[in-house]
C-alpha cells in the first residue's frame, strides 16, 4: 500500500513537471485522508468502552453486604435482657428489713410500766391495827372461825376419797381448825397450784402471822404459798411485797411484815407436787 502511494506521488510529480494547470488543487482527496484519521479516533473510543470494567466496582456492593452482617449487632438486643435489672426490684425484699419494725417491741418494753401497777400495791398496804374494826380477843378462838377450801375430798365425786366415809377425821375442812393435830383437812387431789383455804373470823382479829401444821401427814405439806387478807371478809388484798414463798416442810410458819387487823385470810397453795395438800391444823400467831 505504501509502494502504491509512493508510485502515485512520483507520477504526479512527474506529470506536474510536464504540464501546468491553472486549476486550483483538488482538496477532496485530502479531506478523505482526514476521514481515515477520524476512523482511528473511533477505535480509540472503543478503548473507553473497556472502562466499563469499572462496573467491577459493583463488587464493592457485595462487600457492603458483609456490612449487613453487622446487623448481628441486633444481638445486642440481648442487652434488653438487662431488663432483668428490673428483677433487681426484687431487692425490695429489703423491705423485709421492716421486721426491724418488730424492734418496736421495745415499745412493748414500755409495758414494763405495768410495774407501776405495782405502785397500786400501795392500796394493799395494811392500815392501822384497827383497820378491820379493831381486834377482838374472843374472835381468836378457833370455835369462832369458818374454813372454806376451794377443793374438798368428796367421795361422791372423787373415788380416791372413798375412805372419807369411814374416816371422817381425815378429810373434812373443819378438821384443820378443831384444835386436834391428829385430824386433818385434805384436798383429795395432787398439788397442781391454786388450791386455797379461806379462814374467816366472826369479828376482826389482830394477828402477826399464820401457821400451817402438816406434821401428821408430812408428805402432804404445803409446797409453796401465797397469803392475802381481807378487811371486810369479802374482798382480798395482797401485801406489798406479797407474802409468798416455798413451804417449810411439816410446819410452815408465815410471818406478816407487821401486825394487822383482819376479817379473813386466804391461803393459796401455789406449788406442784406428787402428793395431796393436807393441813392438820391452822393457828394464828399473836392473835389479839
Amino acid at each position: 500500500m505504501k509502494n502504491s502511494l509512493i508510485l502515485i506521488s512520483v507520477v504526479a510529480l512527474v506529470g506536474g513537471a510536464f504540464s501546468c494547470s491553472s486549476s486550483p488543487p483538488r482538496h477532496g482527496n485530502t479531506g478523505g485522508t482526514t476521514g481515515s484519521t477520524g476512523g482511528t479516533t473511533g477505535s480509540t473510543g472503543g478503548d473507553t468502552g473497556t472502562g466499563g470494567t469499572t462496573a467491577t466496582g459493583g463488587t464493592t456492593g457485595s462487600t457492603g453486604g458483609d456490612t449487613g452482617t453487622g446487623g448481628t449487632l441486633a444481638t445486642g438486643g440481648s442487652t434488653g435482657t438487662g431488663g432483668s435489672t428490673d428483677t433487681g426490684g426484687t431487692g425490695g425484699t429489703t423491705a423485709t428489713g421492716g421486721t426491724t419494725g418488730t424492734g418496736g417491741s421495745t415499745d412493748t418494753g414500755g409495758t414494763g410500766g405495768t410495774a407501776a401497777t405495782g405502785g397500786t400495791g400501795g392500796t394493799c398496804t395494811p392500815g392501822a391495827t384497827g383497820g378491820a374494826g379493831g381486834g377482838s380477843g374472843s374472835a381468836c378462838s378457833s370455835a369462832m372461825w369458818t374454813i372454806t377450801p376451794n377443793t374438798v375430798c368428796d367421795p361422791t365425786t372423787n373415788n380416791a376419797c372413798g375412805f372419807c366415809t369411814s374416816m371422817p377425821t381425815k378429810c373434812a375442812p373443819s378438821n384443820a381448825i378443831d384444835g386436834n393435830a391428829s385430824s386433818r383437812y385434805t384436798s383429795g387431789q395432787t398439788q397442781v397450784g391454786g388450791e386455797n383455804i379461806v379462814l374467816s373470823f366472826a369479828a376482826p382479829v389482830s394477828v402477826t402471822g399464820v401457821k400451817l401444821d402438816s406434821s401428821a401427814d408430812a408428805t402432804d405439806f404445803t409446797t409453796a404459798y401465797l397469803v392475802e387478807y381481807s378487811l371486810d371478809g369479802t374482798n382480798f388484798l395482797t401485801w406489798c411485797p406479797a407474802i409468798a414463798g416455798p413451804g417449810a416442810g411439816a410446819i410452815t410458819d408465815i410471818t406478816f411484815p407487821s401486825r394487822i387487823s383482819v376479817k379473813a385470810l386466804r391461803i393459796t397453795q401455789t406449788g406442784q407436787g406428787t402428793k395431796w395438800w393436807s393441813v392438820d391444823e391452822i393457828t394464828l400467831d399473836g392473835c389479839q
